[in-house]
């Protein structure tokens, strides 16, 4: 498959971030136990294929994965959190910070990918300009106004995911296509269990918890829609040139909940130019994109 199909599935992760962030803000349950039960529905998904997918031989690849899975739990559970007390609309407004941290992280760590942009400057000008575009109109697309406690509350979230867009294409690149996209997921999936049933087992909520019927339906509910994320987004990591393009099109859950707002008649405030411009914003990245090779 050809590289400029990052894109397509890349738009699997709006739909499924949404979805996980709206759940949570129904059922608003402690973002740690939500994690673990998710990464137990993808992992027992994901276990039959590990029968027959080879594991990465590289050891750069289980570094960048264990790296990713310990900050991704942490951002995780930060995010449950905050849908549940700030709400999914706030939540999602910050988050697009994140892809231009991981942007410039991704040119400092590979420089032959800053000489890319050194050889096409027009086209790396128009590719900045779209990810500022993105991530300026998600955070409008929202009416609502971001408390400083939540900007505060998140911020490990958007230095966490600014490292993790590097450490999911360090991973992606040092592995096959679907033994980095499988073994990936199961070891995020693992480290996740492990490092939610720890937290549990410290609060004492461990009994608790796998007799609260809601937080089992929660949990299941954002696993099936995180499993749709994470196999777009880890798909589009291995296609795309920098892991800022993939994770900037994740930005547009805002607008995902939006549309779903409209569909079942429920009152939603949001920014429809916002809306529109960040759309704007995506089809100009993706056409610039195809040009730097």
């Amino acid at each position: 498959m050809e590289q400029h199909y990052w894109w397509l599935f890349a738009l699997l992760q709006p739909v499924g971030f949404a979805f996980s962030t709206l759940v949570n803000q129904i059922y608003k349950k402690p973002g740690s136990a939500v994690v673990s039960l998710r990464s137990t529905l993808v992992l027992l998904a994901l276990l039959p294929f590990t029968f027959f997918v080879e594991m990465p031989s590289q050891p750069i690849f289980y570094i960048a994965s264990f790296t990713a899975a310990i900050l991704a739990f942490i951002a995780d559970s930060l995010i449950m959190n905050s849908s549940a007390k700030f709400g999914a609309g706030t939540t999602s407004r910050i988050l697009p910070m994140a892809p231009l941290g991981g942007f410039i992280l991704w040119l400092i760590v590979h420089p032959e990918s800053f000489y890319k942009f050194l050889d096409y400057p027009v086209i790396s000008a128009a590719i900045v300009l779209s990810l500022l575009t993105c991530s300026y109109a998600i955070s409008h697309l929202q009416r609502c106004d971001i408390s400083k406690k939540a900007l505060i509350y998140l911020l490990p979230v958007i230095v966490c995911f600014s490292i993790n867009d590097v450490m999911n294409k360090t991973a992606q690149d040092n592995s096959g296509l679907m033994s980095g996209v499988v073994w990936y997921t199961f070891f995020l999936s693992i480290i996740s269990i492990l490092s939610g049933t720890l937290v549990q087992i410290k609060n004492k909520t461990l009994l608790a918890s796998l007799k609260d019927k809601d937080l089992l339906k929660a949990g299941f509910f954002v696993g099936i829609f995180y499993f749709i994320a994470i196999m777009g987004r880890n798909l589009s990591m291995v296609y795309t040139e920098n892991p800022a393009y993939t994770s900037i099109i994740a930005g547009g859950a805002p607008l995902i909940l939006f549309v779903y707002h409209k569909i079942f008649n429920i009152e939603d405030k949001a920014n429809v130019k916002a809306g529109l411009l960040f759309t704007a914003g995506v089809l100009s990245l993706i056409f610039f994109a195809s040009y730097i090779k």
